[in-house]
């Protein structure tokens, strides 16, 4: 009747014993390459996750979680929940508790708790990005109530920013991908954020200049 046991392997070695007693999961865990699973050498995010969870709308820390040592020889964290079984809504509580420069892929997901089982949760943080900048025309005038787009054109999605009097745009939580740019509907160039790339960076805009 445990809801959840949210694990800190500190060792690949430990994979195959983990893998074994299904009774560890590590919920948030840094998804530096973007890739929806845990690898070798990325650790669990342990730190406010009383502040990042909540439980059926509810704080985790409500729930009086335990957080125990197990046969790991001490090397393994968990943080136990109890619960009846039943069908339970698990939702991050961003921007609480989460590490800068970092957001859930996820943010909310329905966990099946199973009689006499932990039941394992897994849940992506994948990188943030920042891009800011003074959108300016031909002659390098800023131009007020611009419209930046930033397209991942493989997902159909996009985020957007007007500029401020001063021509100042900024789009944040912008995943790792590669961006068309547009400003008012035109294309304005391309990114590409990946693992290597830089949390928040200065980029600075043209608008195209229209024909």
């Amino acid at each position: 009747m445990l809801l959840a046991s949210l694990a800190k392997p500190i060792d690949d070695n430990l994979k195959s014993f983990v893998d074994e007693i299904e009774a560890i999961a590590s919920l948030p865990f840094f998804d530096r390459n973007n890739n929806g699973k845990q690898d070798g050498g990325e650790e669990v995010y342990t730190d406010n996750a009383d502040l990042l969870l909540t439980l059926n709308n509810k704080p985790l820390k409500s729930f009086l979680p335990q957080i125990q040592g197990d046969a790991c020889g001490g090397l393994c964290l968990r943080t136990l929940v109890r619960m009846p079984p039943g069908i339970y809504r698990l939702d991050l509580d961003p921007p609480a508790g989460l590490p800068p420069d970092w957001q859930a892929a996820v943010e909310s997901s329905a966990v099946d708790v199973i009689a006499g089982s932990y039941t394992p949760v897994m849940i992506p943080l994948i990188r943030s990005y920042t891009r800011s900048g003074v959108v300016t025309d031909a002659q390098g005038k800023a131009i007020a109530g611009a419209r930046v787009e930033a397209i991942r054109p493989d997902q159909g999605t996009r985020r957007f920013s007007v500029t401020n009097g001063a021509g100042v745009y900024y789009l944040e939580g912008l995943p790792q991908g590669k961006y068309t740019l547009q400003i008012n509907g035109k294309s304005a160039g391309s990114l590409k954020l990946e693992e290597s790339s830089e949390p928040f960076q200065e980029l600075n805009l043209q608008q195209p200049s229209i024909p």
